[in-house]
């Protein structure tokens, strides 16, 4: 959950970490540990000299976060109250009732062996390197499924680093270039015609890759309509799950999602193919 809250961009691509009230990332691990390497845009917080309170960076304002995580080196037993990444989770609770404070499990080591190219060594970002920030793109499946936007295949290096091995792109008129060794598969759609086939297809392929454990990318030019109709459709063959439901999942991993109301009919078509009726209503506000 971490990798996506750090990769998350608003409506206009900009970095929500950019926002000040977006996350606080607190790393409670010794200072030299922190100093040497810890995740990005993560801020140092330890217990004052005599033991009682940790020490929350000034310019935190926990209370207007919209996320709070908290790590140290390893914690996987989040029953232990007695820790300090417990402890630490526990006082920012207690200073605002606003945010759930989250504790990563398996704490920096875990993360920093699955993402390496997200850890930093820079304690303090200046608003314009917040705002200029590479992106990932962000994981439906862990290690597996993952959606962008077709300006994020031009970067090689990013390409690389999740190793993906396939690439959708739901906006062929943007034509892509990718390295040796990757899939290229266009689909092409319009929310006027019958998509259905190229749903079941589409999602078919996806899981050929997923089954396999081979990193694949689905991408659209905003990440926003396109790639998110053909991982909904996905998330619904793949689990047999309603629309609200995949919805729903997909917005933990993505917050912002804006499908036509076209392609939503479509979907909605799905649902009753997949699970025998329709149960969601696609004309609630919070689903359009």
């Amino acid at each position: 959950e971490l990798y996506n809250i750090l990769n998350q961009t608003d409506l206009k691509g900009i970095p929500c970490v950019s926002d000040r009230t977006y996350l606080l990332l607190l790393d409670v691990r010794d200072y030299s540990a922190y100093e040497e390497s810890h995740v990005i845009t993560s801020r140092h917080s330890v217990r004052g000299s005599s033991g009682g309170d940790f020490l929350i960076p000034p310019d935190a304002e926990v209370e207007t976060k919209h996320h709070c995580v908290v790590y140290d080196s390893s914690t996987s037993d989040l029953s232990n109250k007695e820790s300090e990444v417990y402890l630490c989770a526990k006082m920012l609770s207690e200073l605002t009732c606003k945010t759930p404070i989250m504790i990563l499990s398996g704490g920096y080591e875990r993360f920093s062996a699955l993402y390496p190219f997200l850890k930093s060594i820079q304690a303090i970002f200046s608003p314009r390197e917040l705002d200029e920030l590479p992106l990932f793109p962000l994981e439906v499946v862990p290690g597996t499924v993952y959606m962008g936007t077709t300006g994020q295949t031009t970067d090689p290096e990013l390409m690389k680093r999740l190793a993906f091995k396939c690439l959708v792109n739901a906006s062929p008129e943007i034509p892509v270039r990718v390295a040796d060794g990757i899939t290229v598969k266009d689909v092409t759609m319009n929310d006027t015609d019958n998509v259905a086939p190229i749903l079941r297809e589409t999602s078919q392929f996806i899981e050929s890759y997923r089954a396999k454990k081979l990193p694949i990318l689905i991408v659209s030019s905003d990440s926003l309509s396109r790639s998110v109709v053909l991982i909904l459709a996905y998330l619904m063959k793949r689990n047999k799950w309603t629309l609200e439901k995949s919805w729903n999942t997909l917005k933990q991993n993505k917050s912002y999602i804006r499908p036509t109301l076209g392609y939503m009919k479509h979907l909605s078509n799905l649902e009753e193919e997949v699970c025998e009726e329709r149960t969601t209503n696609i004309a609630i506000p919070n689903l359009m």
